[in-house]
């Protein structure tokens, strides 16, 4: 059984292969959805191609399946390459201690940073993903062991999620997904540019030079950061994927955007390239002051930015929601870091 990519296969009851996780396949770009919360039996087999990457790309990854190494899936990605992370240091943390220690397994729900494999050259290519294992189903729980701002995780099904859904059933805030759009600069010791491309209820933001802003779903195999604060120092302990976050339907984004929104992104360009984004959107539920979920903060980019400022805090935002009904004559104080 192969499901071909762009197709959708629906299941009533149990996932149950017999045969080699070969004889069941699920293309890249395909989905395989499931509506009852039970226990599947036998491996299949689920592949994701990577956006184009290089020499010294990272690619976010979660696993779609039970039990796929990390190891056995990017064999070519140096043992200290691979991350997960680390919500007390802010930091990507490295899963291996040496190159002996045996492989770990992804765990459902979050997302591991991978360096490209090694042998990958200097001119972009796709990485063809291959997860095999028995396909994860049903309610995925995440257990922060330490709790904080920003977490690491990840789609666990393999078919896309709606960030909708993902976002209101469980109050996760700004979701942050890694792009290599803007390379590395070891003069300046960061990228050239704003590479996290970030989505929440008031829209999407691309990274620096990317034409792709994030949209209202997460396909089979993406990790990303989730913004876990819902009141001042207050953050999530949990999350919990469920079925009923499972689509095949990107127009549920074009529905979200029936409500009445009005938008301004901004960019910050110098003559080569540009910096980042930021967005001002009028929108339901935002209010002039700090809104959680609805204002989103920079995460991991220290380069030159444009951003936007609230009142009373300190932080920098790349989305900042403001209240309806839109007002011409509003005043939103913006920021300007400029490194160079």
């Amino acid at each position: 059984l192969t499901v071909s990519s762009g197709a959708t296969l629906t299941v009533n009851g149990v996932i149950e292969n017999t045969q080699s996780a070969t004889n069941f396949m699920v293309e890249s770009g395909a989905n395989l959805i499931q509506v009852d919360d039970v226990e599947n039996v036998g491996e299949i087999t689920v592949y994701r191609n990577s956006s184009l990457i290089k020499h010294l790309d990272y690619t976010l990854w979660s696993s779609p399946v039970a039990e796929q190494g990390l190891k056995e899936f990017s064999p070519q990605t140096i043992w200290y390459r691979i991350y997960d992370y680390n919500t007390t240091t802010d930091q990507w943390s490295q899963i291996f201690g040496t190159s002996s220690d045996p492989d770990q397994n992804f765990e459902q729900g979050i997302g591991y940073m991978f360096r490209a494999p090694n042998d990958f050259v200097t001119t972009p290519y796709t990485y063809n993903g291959e997860f095999t294992g028995v396909p994860n189903n049903g309610e995925v729980t995440v257990n922060f062991t330490t709790t904080g701002k920003y977490q690491g995780l990840g789609n666990p099904y393999p078919s896309s999620i709606s960030t909708t859904d993902l976002q209101t059933e469980t109050d996760l805030g700004t979701l942050y997904f890694w792009t290599n759009t803007n390379p590395w600069d070891d003069n300046q010791g960061d990228y050239t540019a704003n590479n996290w491309a970030t989505h929440n209820g008031v829209g999407g933001v691309a990274a620096a030079n990317d034409t792709k802003e994030p949209n209202a779903f997460i396909s089979t195999g993406q990790g990303f950061v989730a913004d876990t604060e819902i009141a001042p120092n207050t953050y999530l302990s949990e999350v919990t994927f469920t079925n009923a976050m499972r689509t095949s339907n990107e127009g549920v984004f074009f529905k979200a955007m029936e409500e009445e929104k009005h938008r301004l992104w901004l960019n910050l360009s110098d003559e080569q390239q540009t910096l980042n984004q930021t967005l001002i959107g009028y929108v339901q539920g935002a209010t002039q002051g700090l809104d959680y979920g609805i204002d989103a903060q920079m995460f991991g980019y220290s380069g030159s930015a444009l951003y936007s400022l609230i009142d009373n805090n300190e932080n920098n935002f790349v989305i900042q929601g403001r209240t309806l009904p839109f007002d011409d004559n509003d005043v939103v104080q913006l920021g300007f870091r400029a490194n160079q």
